[in-house]
């Protein structure tokens, strides 16, 4: 078989230049680095937001305000969706507000926010809360 000769194309040079091939070794290594900084990061902040759930955790019954914070941190988590990373000390949280709920209601008075927010939360977890007792009164 001879060889045949195939005709070089004469392409002009990339638009992009060379910067999306130019991935080496080192750069490999500072993505490695980056990332395992960041995961520390993110660890460092799911510790924090266990705290923040956790903290206090006797106080939902006494003070009441913290309840009312801890159901609106709970709502941000789950509209985030990152609910599932917290979901034992979510449903600790909310079996000792489900418990307490008597000690704590006067914080709804007039709120009708944090009652429509009481009533969801609870509700989405399976919690069976009627509809009839309202706080309002």
């Amino acid at each position: 078989m001879p060889d045949t000769l195939r005709p070089l194309g004469n392409f002009p040079p990339s638009l992009w230049g060379d910067q999306f091939s130019s991935f080496t070794l080192d750069t490999q290594l500072y993505m490695m680095q980056l990332l395992e900084k960041y995961n520390k990061e993110v660890e460092m902040l799911k510790e924090e937001v266990k705290d923040m759930l956790v903290l206090d955790h006797d106080d939902v019954g006494g003070g009441g305000k913290s309840g009312a914070e801890k159901l609106v941190l709970i709502d941000a988590l789950e509209r985030l969706g990152v609910s599932y990373l917290f979901e034992k000390e979510i449903e600790e949280l909310l079996e000792n507000m489900f418990r307490k709920f008597e000690e704590y209601s006067h914080v709804f008075h007039d709120n009708l926010f944090m009652v429509s927010l009481h009533f969801r939360v609870f509700r989405q977890h399976g919690y069976d809360l009627s509809t009839g007792k309202c706080p309002f009164n």
